[in-house]
């Protein structure tokens, strides 16, 4: 669950009256651009098989093994964007992201990027 741009891990209950969801544990993702400790901000998160592609508030994208805390920050080929979409999978033991660059001015083209 996202909750003020920081990843948490959280227990939900459907067998409650009324379902209860409790935060089992806070997931830290260290800034590399900061000196200090300083946590990254997280705008968005897609998951695959456990893996996390995160998108930061200050436009970055990051893929993050919340467990082994390994991280791999993606270097865009174009500059990032606020309202990118992306979809992180799998295929033939790789992982691959995908960008869309969703142009919102007539006429409407659509940029695509495919990252390994």
């Amino acid at each position: 669950m996202l909750i003020d741009y920081r990843v948490f891990l959280v227990r939900i209950n459907l067998h409650d009256d009324p379902p209860s969801v409790k935060v089992a544990y806070q997931f830290n993702l260290k800034d590399p651009d900061h000196k200090s400790s300083q946590v990254a901000a997280i705008r968005k998160v897609f998951h695959c098989d456990g893996l996390l592609l995160c998108t930061t508030k200050d436009k970055r994208l990051v893929v993050w093994n919340p467990c082994s805390g390994e991280t791999k920050w993606v270097k865009p080929g174009d500059r990032y964007k606020k309202h990118d979409y992306y979809a992180l999978g799998s295929s033939c033991k790789q992982y691959k992201i995908l960008r869309v660059d969703s142009q919102k001015i007539l006429p409407i083209k659509n940029k695509y990027e495919i990252y390994d």
